[in-house]
């Protein structure tokens, strides 16, 4: 960063945590002058989908000491927000954070740099003769360098959803859009789909301002987060391995060894999470996630101590009932939506019985956890690449891209040169 040309012109498509993150890296760490662009649809930069939320009820998933924007401070966040190491802070606060750090980033910048936050989402972009991208509303800009920092985009909505046809007071499909849940009354009975900590956050914040809600909630495996321990401990020395030669069995044989502290051996693993993937070969990265990836999701992302007990209590209450089913069939009947659940059975999914068969409810949230792919955004429509070398279609393992101009997905059969849409960037 720091050879960077005078005026040198980068674009950063995605406003989230680690578009911010990278923006403030930039201009913090050139000492020539930068024209940053920042392409993000949303109001206001660092909140991306995860640190949108304003509910006080909504914390983050990791302590205070594991927030910092920089690695060399690992307090910076702490000493901030004035919450202790162990803290579970509100996850809006973290938002707040990083828009302070950019603007210090912006006034501190060498002369004659800007950081301008452009409202539109990207459709094209290209790297020749060097890197240009255009917005929906036709605008294009002509950059030397250009970073995709798209993260997660706004959940899909389950089929048998859309082809009930059902009203829009029915259904929440984005339960962290500004007023999304406000349609929500007292009494109401809901079908939360997913089990992750977007559910969790959902069924703990609206229980806590509307009265008498009950939660039904409905995943394929029936899994919830763990919790953090209370009180919480840092983690363990990050392992010596040879990732080359770290396989996800040497991982699970490791965190199954550390007994009752798999969280701290967790924990540890953080620093070279990314480099073990990366080091996997494409059939590894296919079992891992058709075998473990949920369990790992449920594990490596948990609730704060808080949160947990407040969800606990909310089951033990009966005010939230776990279903580990799919959701077959839904259609809108006068007393709510009237849904037809199914099990898993031998590896197939088969009707269910009992109380998994037919239910009425009233809405609908939409509450993925981690979904798939895992290289998609919010502020991308339909996103085409030109110039590049390769580009891969298959699904769930991100976007691999070399400076020659080239665009690899990581696992995926190759697609003939020109322009293409890539899977998990369309949103």
């Amino acid at each position: 960063m720091r050879g960077i040309p005078p005026r040198v012109r980068v674009g950063i498509v995605g406003g989230g945590a680690s578009g911010t993150l990278v923006a403030i890296r930039l201009l913090r760490d050139t000492s020539h002058p930068i024209d940053l662009t920042v392409f993000e649809p949303r109001e206001r930069l660092g909140e991306g989908i995860a640190y949108s939320t304003d509910d006080p009820h909504h914390l983050l998933n990791v302590p205070a000491r594991g927030m910092s924007a920089f690695v060399e401070d690992p307090d910076d966040f702490r000493r901030w927000a004035g919450a202790e190491a162990p803290a579970f802070v509100p996850r809006a606060r973290y938002a707040d954070y990083l828009r302070s750090l950019l603007g210090e980033a912006v006034a501190a910048a060498p002369v004659g740099s800007v950081c301008t936050h452009v409202r539109e989402r990207i459709t094209d972009l290209g790297y020749a003769p060097s890197p240009w991208v255009v917005t929906e509303q036709g605008h294009s800009w002509t950059l030397d360098h250009l970073v995709l920092a798209t993260g997660n985009g706004s959940p899909a909505v389950p089929e048998p959803l859309l082809a009930a046809g059902l009203p829009a007071s029915r259904i929440v499909p984005d339960p962290w859009r500004a007023g999304a849940l406000d349609v929500i009354a007292e009494g109401d009975r809901l079908l939360l789909v997913g089990s992750g900590l977007t559910a969790v956050d959902v069924a703990v914040g609206l229980a806590a301002r509307v009265r008498g809600v009950r939660f039904e909630m409905l995943s394929r495996r029936g899994l919830v987060p763990a919790s953090h321990d209370d009180p919480w401990q840092p983690g363990s020395e990050t392992p010596g391995w040879d990732t080359a030669a770290t396989s996800p069995r040497d991982v699970l044989r490791y965190l199954r060894a550390s007994g009752e502290g798999w969280r701290q051996a967790l924990d540890g693993l953080r620093p070279m999470t990314a480099e073990l993937w990366q080091a996997w070969d494409d059939r590894t990265k296919e079992a891992f996630q058709r075998h473990l990836m949920r369990y790992w999701d449920v594990h490596r992302h948990r609730m704060a101590p808080s949160v947990a007990v407040a969800f606990d209590r909310l089951v033990r209450a009966g005010y939230v009932r776990r279903h580990t089913a799919s959701l077959e069939f839904a259609n809108d009947a006068a007393a709510g939506i009237r849904v037809r659940l199914g099990r898993r059975s031998r590896g197939r999914w088969a009707p269910a019985d009992g109380h998994r068969g037919d239910r009425d409810q009233r809405r609908r949230p939409r509450c993925p956890g981690r979904g798939r792919p895992m290289v998609r955004g919010n502020q991308v429509r339909r996103l085409r690449m030109h110039e590049c070398d390769h580009v891969s279609s298959r699904r769930g393992a991100g976007l691999r891209s070399r400076l020659a101009r080239q665009v690899r997905h990581a696992i995926g059969p190759v697609q003939p040169r020109g322009q293409h849409a890539v899977a998990g960037l369309a949103a």
